[in-house]
């Protein structure tokens, strides 16, 4: 079926944008994001590693090898979306200030039934790429226990569950 296909338009619905979540849960913390939140670099991870080089005779030497782990996961927000109140905001700066902590990014689909995971990947923040971008929607509520923020980006990297950190 193309988009150019009479029928195109009708074809089955299978869930509707409220019935989909990002959770992310680490330690002892379980957030419920934003369902505005879109992986931004979702098909932009390229699985092999290549390094080339041309040898003393001028052979072209390739060496090429499958990467475990280190997928960028960005989920981005807009300005009139991706709000997350003040509770689970300092809940996530709480988790981008714990070094070395290991999280599990769910994505999940409500269903009559259950919530069923469509994907779960362990992760951690990437901080030296700013591990968390966000601002206030009304900058006069900053300490006001409704306040609400935008969620401009959270950079995240998928990593091994039993990858060993360590602070330097």
């Amino acid at each position: 079926m193309t988009w150019n296909d009479p029928n195109w338009s009708r074809r089955e619905i299978l869930a509707t944008h409220d019935s989909y979540y990002y959770k992310l849960t680490g330690g002892d913390k379980t957030i419920v994001l934003p369902k505005d939140l879109t992986w931004e670099d979702e098909f932009a991870w390229e699985p092999v590693a290549q390094v080339y080089e041309y040898s003393v005779e001028g052979n072209l030497l390739i060496q090429e090898s499958t990467k475990k782990k280190g997928r960028h996961i960005t989920l981005v927000g807009q300005s009139n979306m991706a709000w997350l109140d003040r509770r689970d905001m300092l809940a996530l700066i709480q988790m981008r200030d714990t070094a070395g902590l290991k999280m599990v990014l769910t994505f999940e689909h409500k269903t009559n039934t259950a919530l069923e995971p469509l994907f779960s990947h362990h992760v951690m923040f990437r901080h030296q790429d700013t591990a968390l971008e966000y601002s206030l929607v009304k900058s006069w509520d900053q300490y006001e226990v409704d306040a609400f923020y935008i969620i401009n980006a959270i950079r995240l990297m998928e990593v091994l569950p039993n990858q060993v950190t360590s602070g330097v």
